[in-house]
C-alpha cells in the first residue's frame, strides 16, 4: 500500500507504521508498505485499541453505577482524541471505507484492506497539531499555518493506527491536568510489549534523566535483549470540545549507555525514577538529584563515590528517626549501595 506524505506531524504515525512492518519503504514524499505486512501492524493496532476501548467501558461503566444510571455501556470512538471540528473529517473517512459512524476504532483497524478512491478531506488536528501551537520538539520546524489542509482517507486510518502504537498513555503534570505521552523509535518490534507493560501508567514526564531511567526500564522488562538506541518524546494536550490537539513539548533520549547496564535497570531503579517523577512524591526533590545522579553515573560522567556519598548522607544522619522519609532514604541506598556495588559496578 502506498501512503502519501504531507510533511505535517501526523507523518510521524504513518512512519511508525512503516517501521513497523518488516517489509517497506520510506520516500520524502510517501511511503509503501507490503499490504501483508501491514495487516499484521494493523492487527497490532487493533488489540492496543481493543484493549483500550474495553477500560474505557469498564471505566464508564462504573461511573453509571456509581451515578445510579442504568442501560448498557457501549463501545465506541473514545480512545482518539477528536475536536468538534475534527469529527466532520473523521465520519467523512468511515463513510469512504462504509464504517458505520459509530464504529470503534479497533474495528476500523480489524476490517480495513484496500485503498477506495474517495475525495481528500480536511485534516483533523491530531495529524496536525503544529498548525496550532508551536512547540520546539524534536524533529519539528516551525512552518507558516496553513488554513486548511486535506488528506487521503487512507492516510487517517494509517495515522490513527500509529497513533495507537505510539501513545504510552497520559502523566500528570499538575494537579488537574494530564498531557498524552507518544513515544517514537526507529527500533522495530518494541512498542507492542512497551505500552502492554506500561499500561497506560506514566508517574510523569520531568526530569528528563528520571524518564529516561524510568523507560529504560520498562524497555528491559518489556523486550528480551532489546536493540533500542532513540527514542523521541512528545508531550500533547488532546482535543477536546472545539479545542484541538496541540504539542505541548518534546524530547529525545538515547538509551544506548543505559541498556548496556541493563542488569543496573533494576525495580528499585525505576521505583526511585517514578518518585522523581510523580509530583505527588513526598520527597520529589531530593529523588530528582538522585535520579540525575545515577542517570550520569549509569551514563559514564559521574563518579560512583559521588553517589555513595549522596545517597548514605541522610540516611546516616535520620538512622534513628520514626519519619516515612527513612523509608525511601532506605530505598535509595539499599539500591545504591546494594545492587550497583554488588554487582560489581564500585
Amino acid at each position: 500500500m502506498e501512503v502519501p506524505l504531507y510533511n505535517i506531524f501526523g507523518d510521524n504515525y504513518i512512519i511508525q507504521v512503516a517501521t513497523e512492518a518488516e517489509n517497506s519503504s520510506i520516500y520524502n514524499n510517501k511511503v509503501e508498505i507490503d499490504d501483508d505486512e501491514l495487516r499484521n501492524v494493523l492487527n497490532l493496532a487493533y488489540k492496543i485499541a481493543k484493549n483500550n476501548e474495553d477500560a474505557a467501558a469498564e471505566r464508564r461503566g462504573k461511573t453509571k453505577k456509581k451515578k445510579g444510571e442504568e442501560g448498557e455501556t457501549t463501545t465506541s470512538n473514545v480512545i482518539l482524541p477528536l475536536s468538534g471540528n475534527d469529527k466532520n473529517p473523521w465520519t467523512e473517512t468511515l463513510k469512504c471505507y462504509n464504517f458505520p459512524t459509530t464504529v470503534a476504532l479497533s474495528e476500523v483497524f480489524k476490517n480495513f484492506s484496500q485503498v477506495k478512491e474517495c475525495e481528500e478531506v480536511s485534516a483533523p488536528s491530531f495529524v496536525k497539531p503544529e498548525f496550532y501551537e508551536f512547540g520546539r520538539s524534536p524533529g519539528m520546524v516551525e512552518r507558516t499555518r496553513r488554513v486548511k489542509l486535506e488528506v487521503k482517507p487512507h492516510y487517517l486510518i494509517i495515522a490513527a493506527a500509529g497513533w495507537v502504537l505510539t501513545r504510552l498513555g497520559k502523566a500528570k503534570v499538575s494537579e488537574r491536568d494530564y498531557v498524552g505521552v507518544n513515544v517514537f523509535t526507529p527500533t522495530r518490534g518494541i512498542l507492542y510489549s512497551l505500552i502492554q507493560n506500561v499500561n497506560e501508567i506514566i508517574p510523569g514526564i520531568k526530569p528528563e534523566t528520571a524518564f529516561g531511567l524510568w523507560i529504560a526500564r520498562k524497555v528491559v522488562s518489556s523486550v528480551t535483549n532489546p536493540n533500542v538506541s532513540v527514542m523521541r518524546i512528545y508531550t500533547i494536550s488532546d482535543a477536546a470540545g472545539q479545542n484541538p490537539t496541540t504539542i505541548n513539548g518534546g524530547f529525545s533520549i538515547d538509551l544506548t549507555k543505559l541498556l548496556e547496564k541493563r542488569d543496573l535497570l533494576s525495580e528499585r531503579l525505576e521505583a526511585i525514577a517514578r518518585n522523581a517523577l510523580s509530583i505527588s512524591s513526598n520527597m520529589r526533590e531530593r529523588y530528582i538529584v538522585l535520579a540525575n545522579y545515577i542517570y550520569e553515573y549509569l551514563t559514564g560522567s559521574k563518579r560512583l563515590e559521588d553517589l555513595l556519598y549522596f545517597a548514605n548522607r541522610d540516611l546516616i544522619m535520620n538512622l534513628n528517626s520514626d519519619e516515612e522519609r527513612v523509608r525511601d532514604l532506605k530505598l535509595i541506598s539499599t539500591y545504591v549501595n546494594g545492587e550497583l556495588i554488588i554487582r560489581g559496578e564500585g
